[in-house]
């Protein structure tokens, strides 16, 4: 909102249940045909411990195939999976956690990424953020840029290699595709677009341990996508998923998180043609004022996590019954000024609204399946964003971040 930055069903073969239930043979049998019935019920016996065998091996057969099996050969994180669903009491499951990391930031070394990652890691985080510019990785054109494909992948190993599951949030373009040395903005021209597609399938190509990518940050906001055009991102995400799909089409897409949760501009971008165009919806619901806890109600529109019900229902309208993530979500700690959106709490009140989100996730709105907090290091790099962060410079974690364990064990 401020700056750059489901769960899969057990797997069950036959449908309904991977338990059979035999009706044992209850008639009697004549001593005249005890020979073929012996070899009959023989014959039985190893039909029914050959599928019995064949129902426990089935999944552990699919596991083996499954791209988001590390070792596969496609290269996803384990963590991506049934495994990382926990049930309430209440019966909702908990959404998968994970936070932004700024791994590709200059400011971040290889010892502090592997610091941060270990520290995420060791408190139960199982998936990241990473953003990546376009124009980083083919600054000159359409050739991309070694120094920086060599850094990408470092970093994706870096993720990988922990067992945590990167979705990578694409955007900034380079300045040889719309001629404008902003690169925020997006490409538009049916000739930009093309450029953008082909990128995006070699990105997909190239990266196959990725299965999650996000098309842009905020679109929806001038500060990240100048002229907040829905038409004009429309045309990016058809693109993009054009793209991504043809470079690895086990990959998906995320509708890119929109600063609040902009029903209104969403549907915007519908109508333009973003319908079917994503597999999973994104949205950033920060509180407009920023100690209100997300308990509050939607009275105040897109500026509360309580709409979500209503953008859920918007997508519905279109057809659209995927997920929604959280691909931003926090509180900073701390105040930077006087204004709604300056406004900070205190450690422990940021963990409080933490655990209460995963609650309310779990309780009103099952059809979010993973969250994302903003952000992972408390660097004071930025006095307005720091303070969101959940690893101190020390490596200490915050009460928001040591809790995850715990919160998750006891479901």
């Amino acid at each position: 909102m401020r700056r750059p930055g489901e769960q899969s069903k057990p797997y069950h073969p036959i449908g309904v249940s991977r338990w059979v239930i035999f009706k044992p043979i209850t008639h009697a049998v004549d001593s005249t045909d005890m020979g073929t019935n012996a070899h009959k019920t023989t014959i039985l016996v190893t039909l029914m411990l050959a599928l019995v065998v064949a129902l426990f091996a089935a999944p552990a057969q699919a596991a083996s195939r499954d791209p988001k099996v590390k070792g596969s050969g496609a290269g996803f994180s384990a963590t991506e999976g049934p495994s990382s669903a926990r049930t309430t009491a209440t019966g909702g499951a908990l959404p998968e956690f994970g936070t932004q990391f700024h791994g590709m930031w200059s400011s971040y070394t290889d010892s502090q990424r592997a610091m941060v990652l270990d520290v995420l890691k060791a408190n139960g985080v199982t998936t990241v953020r990473l953003d990546v510019s376009w124009a980083m990785l083919s600054p000159d054109g359409p050739t991309w840029n070694a120094a920086g494909t060599q850094k990408v992948a470092r970093v994706i190993d870096m993720i990988t290699d922990r067992g945590l599951a990167p979705m990578v949030m694409i955007w900034m373009t380079p300045s040889w595709v719309t001629g404008s040395t902003d690169e925020r903005v997006a490409p538009s021209s049916p000739s930009e677009l093309r450029h953008w597609q082909n990128f995006t399938q070699e990105l997909a190509a190239r990266f196959p341990q990725v299965r999650d990518w996000e098309i842009w940050n905020e679109p929806n906001s001038d500060d990240f996508m100048r002229g907040a055009d829905a038409t004009v991102y429309a045309k990016l995400l058809d693109a993009a998923y054009k793209g991504i799909k043809s470079g690895n089409p086990a990959a998906r897409v995320i509708f890119g998180g929109t600063q609040y949760v902009d029903t209104p501009w969403i549907v915007s971008a519908l109508k333009a043609g973003a319908q079917g165009r994503y597999d999973i919806m994104g949205v950033h619901p920060y509180m407009a004022v920023g100690d209100l806890p997300p308990t509050s109600p939607d009275t105040d529109g897109i500026w509360r996590m309580s709409h979500l019900p209503t953008l859920r229902e918007a997508m519905l309208k279109f057809g659209d019954d995927k997920p929604i993530w959280f691909t931003e979500f926090g509180w900073r700690v701390g105040s930077v000024g006087t204004e709604n959106g300056e406004l900070g709490v205190s450690e422990s009140t940021q963990a409080k609204y933490l655990a209460e989100t995963l609650r309310l996730v779990s309780t009103r709105y099952s059809y979010v399946t993973r969250v994302f907090w903003y952000r992972d290091l408390a660097d004071n790099n930025s006095s307005t964003s720091s303070g969101y962060g959940l690893v101190q410079p020390n490596g200490t974690p915050k009460p928001a971040l040591s809790q995850i364990p715990a919160l998750y064990s006891s479901v």
